[in-house]
């Protein structure tokens, strides 16, 4: 979806994707995959993931979305990994930021994570403009870079 947008808007863009999962078959078949999507098989924590999307976001305007294990120590783990990655005035937005509001058995999710790195990092403030359709998966999850 983020490479056809990027396509239609004439953006010279490309979409990291990652996943401990590769179903990217289909997808992968599309020329816009080629020249739009680099596709990385493993964890976003994984320190050679995280190593590679540096390469490939070096000297690039970069914004991230995190939408993978929705634990909390494994979203703090991922804001600390793609934090600085972040181009001032791009986002770093945390998908299902309500997955421990409605899955109390879930225990901490995003939510805690997000605020605990909120505290401790002044480089990101909540964009609450963006939450203008008042349904979203990411209230308070639409982290802005200064």
């Amino acid at each position: 979806m983020w490479a056809a947008h990027m396509e239609a808007c004439e953006i010279d863009g490309l979409v990291v994707a990652i996943d401990i999962e590769d179903h990217t078959e289909m997808a992968s078949q599309r020329s816009l995959w080629d020249r739009r999507v680099r596709f990385l098989h493993g964890s976003t924590v994984d320190p050679a993931i995280v190593a590679r999307v540096t390469d490939l976001v070096r000297d690039r305007r970069t914004m991230v979305i995190l939408d993978s294990d929705h634990h909390a120590d494994h979203v703090r783990a991922e804001l600390a990994a793609y934090a600085s990655l972040v181009t001032p005035g791009c986002y770093l937005i945390v998908q299902d930021m309500l997955t421990e509001v409605l899955l109390p058995d879930h225990g901490p999710g995003p939510i805690t994570a997000v605020e605990e790195f909120l505290t401790g990092d002044d480089r990101f403030v909540v964009d609450r403009d963006r939450e203008c359709l008042i349904l979203t998966m990411c209230p308070s999850g639409w982290l802005r870079r200064l």
